[in-house]
């Protein structure tokens, strides 16, 4: 009777012991193929060069915080530096960025965030410089609302070996022909066609500026729609954020656009849509 008891107590620790040795296999196999299914749908290629992301006016830290966070689990993005801008252009830097095909990210923070385009065109140029001094040869840039506008004017300068080269370009909701709704006046389909029908100073500066932009960079544009009544993100204008694509075709520029649409289209929402964070991996990264 001892004889069989002592067995199967023997049996019963054998069997907890292939249970408990399949628990702790099962979650290490389980977290490999979901990143393996994540990598496969989304086609992410790991590449070493940096992303520099620039808030919009009177942005800050949290202005693209978020989505930096999301992009590291996405696609498998690592934010490697963070680079201060003081109100009088001075640069601090937290942060390395390593060279490594790691899908390095970097937040520009600008202290004085209610500047003007042209300081902050001033500074996006220091920053890239920066970078150039680092060893990084070229660079892909994210700006939402004047942050993209912005980044633009600095395209349109004088190109130099002191800067990085630019790959590709992401604006979100940026006015690029102001807060103008030229969609009272015209389609969409002749805004894309023939640009807008109505000038802000600011267009009149792109297009005067256009012969300069880098024609072998590649562009998305992403737009906010908060509902077919209202083709605007609620503080920009649709047609306004669609406006730049005219003028980069007739540069031969690779531009591609995306229209967001619904509540989580708002203007401040655009930087936390899940949606927005799987364009911006899929442009840089697939």
């Amino acid at each position: 009777m001892k004889k069989r008891v002592w067995i199967k107590m023997i049996m019963s620790i054998v069997v907890l012991f292939f249970v408990l040795s399949g628990c702790g296999l099962t979650k290490p196999e389980e977290k490999q193929t979901k990143q393996q299914v994540v990598s496969s749908e989304q086609n992410i290629q790991k590449t070493s060069t940096p992303t520099v992301f620039f808030h919009g006016y009177s942005g800050g830290k949290g202005s693209f915080g978020s989505m930096l966070k999301r992009l590291t689990r996405l696609a498998d993005a690592t934010q490697e530096a963070t680079i201060y801008v003081s109100e009088t252009g001075e640069l601090r830097q937290e942060g390395t960025v390593s060279k490594q095909k790691t899908n390095p990210m970097i937040q520009v923070i600008f202290e004085d965030n209610k500047s003007t385009q042209d300081n902050q065109a001033f500074w996006i140029s220091e920053v890239l410089a920066s970078l150039k001094t680092q060893g990084i040869e070229q660079v892909n840039l994210v700006g939402h609302s004047m942050g993209g506008v912005s980044i633009f004017d600095y395209l349109m300068q004088d190109q130099d070996t002191m800067h990085p080269l630019i790959e590709k370009v992401i604006a979100i909701g940026a006015p690029f022909n102001e807060f103008l709704d030229t969609f009272e006046t015209q389609t969409q389909q002749e805004l894309l066609q023939n640009g807008p029908d109505q000038l802000s100073a600011r267009y009149e500066n792109y297009q005067m500026g256009a012969d300069y932009l880098p024609k072998d960079i590649q562009v998305e544009i992403i737009s906010g729609e908060l509902s077919a009544d209202e083709l605007s993100d609620g503080t920009v204008p649709l047609a306004s954020s669609l406006s730049i694509i005219p003028l980069l075709n007739a540069e031969g520029i690779n531009v591609h656009s995306t229209i967001i649409t619904g509540e989580q289209a708002q203007h401040s929402a655009l930087h936390e849509n899940e949606k927005v964070d799987r364009v911006v991996a899929n442009f840089l990264w697939k």
